[in-house]
């Protein structure tokens, strides 16, 4: 027994001195963090560990010592908590840095212990630049971001909320942190809005703010985030970033589309080129004016990514080219088609004999030409067809081949329907459907499911009709073949969001369109034509009476969180899309409006 007593001391001395210091990550940083006096003595032993409230507040006051704040004149004699007295928490307080947590009556609670989350950090990092010492941040230049966090298998917390949930009062903290770089990020551009913050991230952002004070808030995003800046008198456009920067002026004539047309991003990937057509033909321009002169005689241009792009000559053919230098790297393309952001397949020869490879956005190889057909990239793989009599091949999503080997030795007397990574989905002679794994484990017999319109959806679920079910209705299935929806309407909208979906469920006589979670529960109703920034926020236009004037609509442009919750509304919009999360609205005079997904209007 005394035996195993001294193993458990040791073990648990090994584990506090492993936390103590910072990670090999943070040592440098934390280092000059100590040195300038962000970090109080107490916390220099615990590095690696959450931080709580009442600690977080300690290390605020102490970088508003440190950039020249007099502690003395805060005025603390308003604030008062039931369940702690520090002095760094009530001049935090004092300062509106930090709120209370609720109380009974006329009791005010902190939880001074409690942990602090990511998203909670943020806000109070930003808060910090409403004092007098950290230079006030431009809330016009907080350009929002669309973090990659809801675009993955969900996790839930002890209390049912989702870890990648974000919540309306951080956003605009979380666009401070991004644009400044006082709080970058967690690797794959995932935030991690409800991971626990810890004492060295805490320490490098405490050090990140005090230098954005230094440079005296400059060190902004804003200078690459690049912008349409349209002149709806002289109905010309150029391009400028967040903070004013030109860098094409208002030279280029706006589109004479229709306002229902007027869409700009498919000529921006990236904020490096776009594409200028006119009599003479097309142009390829990079967005700081320098026109891609080496590319001759073009009918059209699609830009698969910032570094390669599939041209149209006028002769008939097209072919895929690098930029900027324009070098042709493939002749005779037949089309490309997106597998994921990352991965694109590319077909040569005719329809009847063409031939697939995969490039990456770079414009590189990474999979040869010798299959019929790729399914989309899930699993973090994908399938390989070269015809109806070969097994599949199975790749992951670097190009490296997984398997030949499938449990689905032959495809013979059926033929391909679709795909979505490792799962197939066939159709037989008889028009019978079926879902195979990789593996030859069959998700769905055949005969199960009506109809080839099958659709996979982010999260792992399949969008499809059962026989002899309701005519025109569908569910969502999991991959154990599971209806886990109620019913909707086939011509639904579908996935609109990561675990979101815009589905027509019947109510009463009628179906509506509503917002709803994978489970078809209904999170917003009546909505039509809903689009998403791909991460956390979707938009939409409505058509509501105007209170002054029940005879007369307002149409409204309308953004709000993933549960449907209103962030705010623009009137008389004619459009709404997302870059990167910034929200842009465009007028019937075919003017643009930028804001940030809290409703600030940006610059």
């Amino acid at each position: 027994m005394k035996k195993f007593i001294v193993i458990s001391l040791a073990f648990l001395l090994t584990f506090t001195c492993t936390f103590a210091a910072p990670s090999s990550w943070a040592e440098n940083d934390c280092d000059e963090a100590v040195k300038l006096g962000l970090v109080p003595d107490h916390l220099q032993n615990s590095y690696q560990q959450p931080i709580t409230r009442e600690e977080f507040c300690e290390m605020a006051i102490s970088l508003l010592n440190v950039c020249g704040l007099d502690l003395s004149s805060i005025d603390t004699s308003h604030c008062h908590y039931a369940d702690t007295n520090s002095k760094y928490v009530l001049q935090a307080t004092a300062l509106g840095i930090v709120k209370g947590v609720g109380g009974t009556g006329t009791t005010s609670l902190f939880a001074p212990k409690k942990l602090i989350t990511r998203q909670e950090a943020a806000t109070m990092l930003y808060r910090l630049t409403q004092t007098a010492v950290i230079p006030d941040v431009d809330a016009s230049l907080l350009a929002s971001h669309t973090w990659s966090d809801r675009n993955s298998s969900p996790e839930y917390l002890s209390d049912g909320v989702e870890k990648s949930h974000f919540y309306s009062w951080a956003l605009d903290g979380i666009a401070f942190c991004y644009n400044s770089g006082v709080m970058v990020g967690l690797p794959n551009n995932k935030f991690g809005p409800n991971d626990y913050y810890t004492i060295e991230q805490s320490a490098i952002t405490f050090l990140r703010l005090f230098r954005w004070a230094e440079s005296d808030g400059k060190n902004n995003k804003a200078s690459q985030t690049i912008l349409i800046d349209t002149d709806a008198n002289t109905q010309t456009y150029g391009y400028t970033t967040l903070c004013g920067e030109v860098l094409v002026p208002k030279i280029l004539p706006i589109p004479q589309t229709s306002t229902t047309d007027f869409v700009w991003d498919p000529s921006i990937p990236h904020g490096k080129y776009i594409k200028l057509s006119s009599d003479m033909g097309v142009k390829i321009m990079s967005i700081d004016g320098q026109f891609v002169n080496t590319v001759t005689e073009l009918e059209d241009v699609t830009f698969i990514s910032d570094k390669c792009a599939w041209i149209f000559y006028t002769n008939d053919t097209s072919a895929i080219i690098s930029l900027p230098s324009g070098k042709v790297l493939y002749e005779n393309v037949l089309y490309v088609s997106p597998l994921s952001d990352e991965l694109w397949s590319i077909n040569f020869g005719d329809d009847k004999s063409s031939k697939c490879g995969i490039i990456n956005d770079a414009g590189e190889m990474i999979v040869d030409p010798i299959y019929k057909y790729f399914s989309n990239v899930y699993q973090d793989c994908f399938v390989a067809i070269t015809d109806m009599f070969t097994s599949p091949a199975l790749y992951d999503s670097n190009g490296k081949l997984l398997s030949r080997t499938s449990g689905i030795e032959s495809l013979e007397q059926s033929y391909y329907l679709n795909g979505f990574g490792p799962y197939l989905v066939l159709q037989n002679t008889l028009g019978q459907i079926s879902i195979f794994h990789y593996d030859g484990t069959a998700v769905f017999d055949w005969g199960q499911l009506e109809s080839p319109n099958i659709e996979f959806m982010q999260e792992g679920l399949i969008s499809g009709r059962l026989n002899n079910t309701t005519r025109g209705e569908r569910h969502l299935f999991d991959f154990s073949g599971n209806a886990v929806s109620k019913p909707f309407l086939d011509d639904s909208e579908g996935e609109v969001l990561y675990g979101r979906y815009i589905m027509d469920i019947l109510e009463g006589n009628s179906y509506i369109s509503c917002l709803c979670d994978k489970d078809g529960n209904i999170l917003r109703k009546n909505l039509q034509g809903v689009i998403s920034d791909g991460g956390n926020c979707i938009a939409w236009i409505s058509f509501e009476p105007d209170p002054s004037d029940k005879n007369h609509y307002i149409k409204y442009a309308i953004v709000a969180d993933e549960n449907g919750q209103e962030l705010f509304r623009v009137s008389n919009a004619e459009s709404i899309s997302f870059q990167d999360g910034i929200v842009r609205i465009s007028y019937p005079d075919k003017d643009i409006r930028y804001y940030s997904t809290s409703g600030v209007a940006l610059k």
